[in-house]
């Protein structure tokens, strides 16, 4: 988000990339970092687990940190634009395309490990992991939806990085209050393997995808512009309201 704030204050064509060369050399670090916490979270045996998962968790960093470091040159295609209406614009090049879906993948992997905590939680655990399951979820999907926009028209809008600040202080809220209710967690949820396989993640991020591909041309021709913007995150936040209460 620093990096973020200092690239959309930017002069120029080459500050702006500049900064997001750094911002996303931090970006690389992020799913290989939400991977070993949900694949950890409340598991009295997280040690060994890790232990199992080591090589999948050692690719997920190389992989994206390939991408952002040894194909910098190809990250971005062409100069960053600035629209008065969107700030400033890059076009993605091959690397940034793959590193986007790669990002969008494992995000929604681990969501879906999230997920599993919360269905196989009951009473009292479940009140003790439910608003901070929520408010890591939550930041992975505003992830998501900035990182499907990259995909859809293989750009990047510095202005729809907005939303993923505002969900990181939602978050951060949820969080806080989670930590305040119940303290350090301990205790050790037992996962079914099966629960995977019937994730309501994958159905929900599936139909989202494709509702978002239909609609692009759509948002493109009403130039809806800094209010779409507003729209997704109340739209963000009406969602995740309801799933809190749908939990409770």
């Amino acid at each position: 988000s620093f990096f973020t704030s200092l690239s959309i204050q930017g002069f120029s064509p080459e500050e702006v990339i500049r900064w997001q060369r750094w911002r996303f050399v931090f970006a690389a670090l992020l799913p290989g970092t939400w991977l070993v916490f949900s694949l950890s979270f409340v598991r009295g045996d997280y040690g060994g687990f890790l232990q199992k998962w080591k090589w999948a968790v050692l690719a997920v960093f190389l992989l994206h940190l390939a991408f952002v470091c040894l194909f910098a040159p190809e990250f971005f295609q062409g100069v960053p634009q600035f629209d008065v209406y969107k700030g400033w614009v890059l076009r993605l090049g091959w690397a940034g395309y793959v590193f986007y879906t790669s990002f969008l993948v494992t995000i929604v992997f681990i969501i879906m490990l999230l997920e599993r905590i919360l269905r196989a939680s009951r009473g009292v655990k479940r009140w003790k992991v439910k608003f901070l399951t929520l408010g890591i979820c939550a930041i992975l999907a505003a992830r998501v939806y900035t990182a499907s926009h990259g995909l859809l028209f293989h750009t990047l809008n510095l202005e729809l990085e907005a939303i993923n600040a505002a969900a990181l202080l939602v978050a951060a809220l949820l969080i806080l209050f989670s930590i305040l209710r119940t303290g350090v967690l301990s205790m050790d949820i037992h996962l079914s393997s099966k629960a995977l396989y019937s994730s309501f993640t994958v159905l929900v991020v599936g139909v989202y995808l494709l509702a978002v591909g239909g609609l692009g041309e759509v948002i493109n021709h009403l130039g809806w512009g800094s209010s779409l913007q507003v729209r997704a995150f109340i739209f963000f936040l009406a969602l995740l309201f309801l799933v809190i209460f749908l939990l409770s």
